[in-house]
């Protein structure tokens, strides 16, 4: 059962249980105290039931059927006088709970109706009082038993019934107002976790709701700070390196422009390598400005500007198609069923396929290997880049995808690149509700997964 997973219906069900537990409990000790002032409660009635016979035993010496007869009718107390002998036997079924005054009192082992037992004054008789238990309706009963039989089983069945439903109006009364409660609390626990959803998503324009209990409405008031100064911070960084970026394309394409005149003007220069280097110095320049843009355009979207069917075996297809011819010398092999379909924005996608793929190919000896697969629940797919180059080491592993992130001399920036490259891609994948995942390779290079939503 999925709710029971829910911090709130715990609490929710944890009090409720703690109150029904309490209430049987109270229950449990009103029982025995009902027990116990029962017992009370029958000795000072059989002590009143007792006393008109007790007087006319003292003045006549004997026992007076029509008297015990006519109180037992008021009184709805069975009443006989017994001797020693028949004492034991009319006591088989009972066992002893009390003796008050010298008036013993047995309680019936399995119906649990009391009994009282006193010696008749200066004799070896005993003198019986106890319960009646009687079907109302049964023949051979006097009408005032019957009448006061009634009328005493309807008072304690309408007592029962009203503590009970008392108690119950009372469980219900309670479990409803810490539902209204909890259910409160959640809402805004709820309101809270949207809200942190979709800065996650990149949207730090929401705001949490302060009008929240406290200390709820502090917390809010803490997210809702951060997030401003974290937008404020972000906002600042964006505008930064576009205009970075843009100020320096300006200044590159007029250095560009004036080596160019300048090598075309003095044919002594053609010839010299220091213009040549000066020229991939600058274009490199140029290839930094156009990564950094590209970042900075990816980071800044809030969401994806579109969302297309694509199928995986064409896209690794006509990205590898394109980079075998510029890298014959390695070799390229894909493994991917024909009917995979991912969720996302082709023109990005195809962007951190050619990262990867180009960095996969830059420190790959020979080979490299793409494969694709299936989660367990077949609701993301796993694009898989493999190569057989020196790898990276686990701590590098940590860093790789910050942006200008270096790695160990195995795979440096003596080999090309800023740092740049699998920073875009994990900014992509990210936009895409995916991840990346790096490890080591079986090929003994590294090993690049891209997570991505299957489309369905």
């Amino acid at each position: 059962m999925r709710f029971l997973n829910s911090l709130f219906w715990q609490l929710y069900l944890g009090i409720l249980g703690a109150l029904v537990l309490i209430v049987v409990l109270f229950f449990a000790m009103m029982e025995y105290s009902s027990y116990q002032t029962d017992t009370d409660d029958f000795y000072r009635d059989i002590h009143l039931v007792s006393q008109p016979i007790l007087v006319s035993w003292r003045k006549t010496r004997q026992a007076n059927p029509d008297l015990m007869r006519k109180i037992s009718d008021e009184s709805i107390f069975h009443i006989s006088v017994l001797d020693n002998d028949a004492l034991p036997n009319r006591l088989t079924a009972y066992e002893r709970v009390r003796t008050i005054n010298r008036v013993s009192i047995y309680q019936h082992v399995e119906g649990g109706l009391s009994l009282a037992a006193q010696v008749l004054p200066d004799s070896d008789l005993w003198l019986i009082i106890e319960d009646i238990d009687v079907d109302p309706d049964a023949d051979g009963i006097s009408d005032p038993i019957r009448q006061n039989f009634v009328d005493e089983l309807h008072g304690e069945s309408q007592q029962e019934t009203i503590l009970q439903l008392s108690a119950i109006g009372l469980l219900i009364l309670i479990g409803t107002v810490l539902l209204v409660l909890v259910q409160r609390i959640r809402r805004h626990i709820e309101g809270l976790i949207s809200v942190s959803n979709d800065w996650a998503k990149g949207d730090l324009s929401v705001k949490a709701d302060v009008d929240a209990p406290a200390p709820l409405d502090q917390l809010a008031h803490g997210l809702n700070k951060m997030a401003d100064e974290l937008n404020q911070t972000l906002s600042e960084q964006q505008v930064m390196t576009h205009a970075i970026s843009h100020e320096l394309r300006t200044p590159l394409s007029k250095l560009q422009l004036a080596l160019t005149l300048m090598v075309r003007k003095h044919a002594a220069l053609q010839d010299e390598p220091l213009a040549d280097d000066l020229l991939r110095y600058i274009d490199e320049l140029e290839n930094l400005v156009n990564q950094m843009l590209t970042f900075a355009k990816i980071n800044y979207q809030k969401e994806l500007s579109s969302i297309d069917k694509i199928y995986a075996a064409k896209l690794i297809g006509e990205r590898v198609n394109e980079l075998k011819v510029l890298n014959a010398d390695k070799v390229i092999s894909v493994s991917c069923l024909e009917d995979i379909k991912i969720k996302g924005d082709l023109f990005n996608l195809q962007i951190a396929l050619d990262n990867i793929l180009k960095n996969a190919l830059k420190y790959a000896n020979q080979h490299v290997q793409v494969s694709v697969s299936l989660e367990s629940t077949q609701h993301y797919v796993y694009i898989t880049i493999e190569d057989d180059g020196p790898g990276i080491s686990p701590e590098n592993m940590r860093t790789i995808l910050m942006p200008f992130s270096r790695v160990d001399e195995s795979r440096n920036r003596a080999s090309g690149g800023f740092g740049l490259g699998l920073a875009i891609v994990d900014a992509i994948i990210r936009k895409h509700g995916g991840e990346v995942v790096l490890a080591e390779s079986p090929l003994g290079g590294l090993s690049l997964s891209i997570k991505l939503p299957v489309y369905r």
